[in-house]
């Protein structure tokens, strides 16, 4: 296993690498009966190169697994905070449509007084809207930037795009 963990571009990149190392961990773990067997065997020689050998084995087996368990948490973390960058994005864009859609239907003109105090309403929520709709923009945005740090230089441009489409539509 490298020491780092790679940096991907994409959600669903992360979640295959951290399926990756789920795997990974799971075949280093498995190994550990098959050490431990080796190293009992090994004892019964009484040779002190045989027990060199078998206490590095053992030592390397520990930091293979000690670094899996590392790179798998570090994943766990990355796909999380992509998979809430995602959710934070697609409400903030549903809110968006959703108040795009009340600005249009209060567009038509009316000539009543009523339909027309109908509309100022409209105009008054969806202003009164507003400060909701900055807040989601800068808890995406806010996301976004935590995201980038940990991800491939590709999809940090993708997710600059998203964030910037979302804030100019």
């Amino acid at each position: 296993l490298n020491s780092d963990v790679e940096r991907k571009s994409t959600l669903s990149e992360k979640r295959n690498l951290l399926q990756f190392y789920r795997n990974q961990l799971q075949d280093i773990n498995a190994h550990e009966s098959t050490v431990d067997s080796v190293a009992d065997r090994g004892e019964m020689l009484g040779s002190a190169n045989v027990q060199d050998n078998l206490s590095q084995l053992r030592s390397r087996l520990s930091k293979l697994q000690a670094t899996a368990s590392q790179h798998l948490a570090q994943c766990e973390v990355l796909v999380d905070q992509h998979q809430q960058f995602q959710d934070k994005l697609q409400h903030a864009n549903d809110w968006l449509q959703v108040h795009k859609v009340r600005l249009a239907s209060s567009e038509h003109m009316a000539t009543d007084k009523m339909a027309v105090q109908a509309r100022l309403d409209k105009m008054e929520a969806l202003l009164q809207a507003l400060p909701d709709g900055e807040d989601r923009m800068r808890v995406v945005q806010k996301a976004g930037a935590e995201v980038c740090e940990e991800t491939a230089e590709d999809g940090q441009k993708l997710i600059q795009r998203e964030v910037d489409w979302l804030v100019q539509s």
